[in-house]
């Protein structure tokens, strides 16, 4: 993935070549054919290899004055810097590591639950992993009244013949009320991937005021994307891409 000079996100379409992706890979040499990308996913060698060169010397992180502790700590540094590059973030400032998706998304939840005034809404998709649905509909129903607000939590449904996103009933939810509104990047139990550039674009026109003075709704997307996403926030899953591992 790149970043223009606006910090857009473009995702490359060169061919991918399976079989030198499975060859990162133990477990096809093992005659095993593996399904489960859902919870989790098999971790590459490289990945392997990264734990065991790491286990002789591992030390606390950020808590410790050994020279042990200091190395460790400047190596989980640099990991900001290598994933920014990686993603093609415009720089370490965009990167906040969490255990998994769920809990990344939970973060965001807690962290714009202030900003939240009584008559927003928020608006998501049937299409969602329950990590998209859940705290948000737990935020309207469950936290916010008792905090004396009404916000509402709306649902974009999908086509039942395609599996595509009803665009359509998307856009008449988003109104200048819309503080937030949140889609997968490709539904898990469907397959099929919302065109997140005209998402983007639908939540860019809402007028919502932020307190920031900006005049949309944000925007979260769950899950690898790959279509222009600008500043929003986005939350991939690294036990997805390389295993549970991936993210300490």
């Amino acid at each position: 993935m790149t970043f223009d000079n606006a910090g857009v996100a473009a995702m490359r379409t060169d061919p991918v070549d399976v079989r030198a992706i499975r060859r990162h890979f133990a477990f096809p040499r093992l005659g095993r054919v593996v399904t489960n990308n859902a919870a989790s996913t098999q971790p590459p060698g490289e990945l392997l290899e990264l734990y065991g060169s790491l286990g002789p010397g591992y030390e606390n992180v950020h808590r410790g004055q050994s020279g042990a502790s200091q190395a460790m700590t400047a190596l989980f540094e640099q990991s900001y810097d290598t994933i920014a590059r990686f993603i093609g973030a415009p720089g370490r400032e965009c990167i906040a590591l969490y255990r998994n998706t769920t809990e990344a998304i939970n973060a965001v939840m807690y962290s714009l639950l202030t900003e939240f005034r009584d008559g927003d809404n928020v608006v998501t998709t049937v299409m969602e992993h329950n990590s998209n649905y859940v705290p948000w509909y737990g935020m309207c129903r469950e936290i916010l009244p008792r905090l004396g607000r009404r916000v509402q939590c709306r649902l974009a449904r999908f086509d039942p013949v395609t599996g595509e996103l009803d665009l359509a009933h998307l856009a008449s939810l988003i109104d200048a009320r819309t503080k937030l509104v949140c889609c997968t990047g490709a539904s898990n139990f469907l397959g099929t991937r919302p065109p997140l550039d005209k998402v983007r674009a639908l939540a860019g026109a809402s007028g919502y005021r932020q307190p920031n003075g900006e005049r949309r709704s944000y925007l979260l997307v769950r899950g690898r994307h790959s279509q222009h996403l600008g500043r929003h926030r986005v939350g991939p899953s690294g036990a997805h891409a390389a295993g549970p591992g991936a993210v300490p």
